[in-house]
């Protein structure tokens, strides 16, 4: 294709939908670099369309879906927190403890030949209690052997919201014309996942900023003092961030951990390194991740 057109094609795709592909280093680079102020990301337009008929949980169609000024103004003031440095040296330490789970949730569900089932079930969990601990600033028991039931229920809704985007924009869009089984599905994911989180943070659910404040609950709190923001905002932005991070993070596991168990010398040359920066089993910090280097390697790799 790049033969017959040169480096730089548009096409159009379904719907008329402008698609287009660069060849080169330098252009990729260049546009991958390029920042705008008003980064044009179109919506999910299912999610959109939901949460335009519920004005009363929704003023704005949130940090995901919104453009423009809207989209710059939510970015503004919702992320600094999330985004810094600091943020993730503070949130380090109960990561750990979070992986410490995680590792024992394996080994106790390993058969007698060190097989563990389903391990992509438990890398989505794993997103899950990281993503709540990060975002809600506590840990939930997603990595628990028997999960309570408001944690079951968030976990199906999430699963339910992905199934659900997925069908409503890659099959025919049905759900514009009437409420397809879908979108029906959307609707009754989104509501779980926010009711959910409402139950488990009376500072939400009164619209009051009474929460602890610590290390971990950092980005929360920050979400919930916020100003210039109606407490809708607030909440549509908690529910975003938690709804996005699951799924990313849990599949990010899955593959980096799939390709480094398919080479072994990997596996050695990394398991070295740990051995050496973290000796005696002790905990990770900032600064071993920085000399981390093989590990930064694998994780690009693994994007790539």
């Amino acid at each position: 294709m790049f033969k017959k057109f040169g480096r730089i094609i548009k096409e159009e795709a379904f719907w008329n939908f402008p698609i287009v592909s660069v060849l080169e280093k330098k252009d990729i680079e260049a546009v991958l670099k390029r920042s705008s102020k008003y980064p044009l990301r179109p919506p999910t337009e299912v999610t959109a369309y939901y949460r335009q008929s519920r004005p009363d949980r929704y003023m704005t169609l949130g940090l995901v879906n919104e453009q423009g000024e809207k989209w710059h103004k939510l970015r503004t003031i919702l992320t600094p927190e999330l985004t810094s440095g600091k943020t993730i040296q503070r949130f380090l330490p109960e990561l750990n403890l979070v992986a410490e789970d995680f590792m024992a949730l394996l080994r106790s569900t390993r058969d007698e030949n060190n097989k563990v089932t389903g391990f992509e079930e438990l890398a989505n969990r794993m997103g899950l209690e990281s993503t709540c601990t990060l975002i809600l600033g506590r840990r939930l028991g997603f990595l628990d052997r028997n999960v309570d039931t408001l944690a079951a229920r968030l976990d199906e809704a999430v699963k339910g919201h992905f199934c659900a985007s997925r069908d409503t924009f890659y099959g025919l869009p049905f759900w514009k014309v009437f409420p397809s089984k879908a979108y029906n599905l959307l609707v009754r994911s989104e509501e779980k996942i926010y009711d959910s989180i409402l139950g488990w943070n009376p500072a939400l659910r009164e619209e009051n900023n009474t929460c602890a404040v610590d290390a971990v609950s950092s980005v929360f709190m920050s979400i919930l003092k916020a100003k210039g923001l109606d407490v809708r905002e607030k909440k549509a932005a908690i529910i975003d961030f938690i709804a996005a991070g699951i799924h990313t993070l849990g599949n990010t596991l899955v593959f980096v951990l799939y390709l480094i168990a398919k080479n072994p010398r990997v596996q050695q040359c990394l398991f070295e390194e740990i051995q050496e920066l973290v000796p005696g089993g002790n905990s990770l910090t900032a600064e071993t991740l920085r000399e981390a280097t093989y590990l930064q390697a694998c994780l690009m790799e693994a994007f790539r």
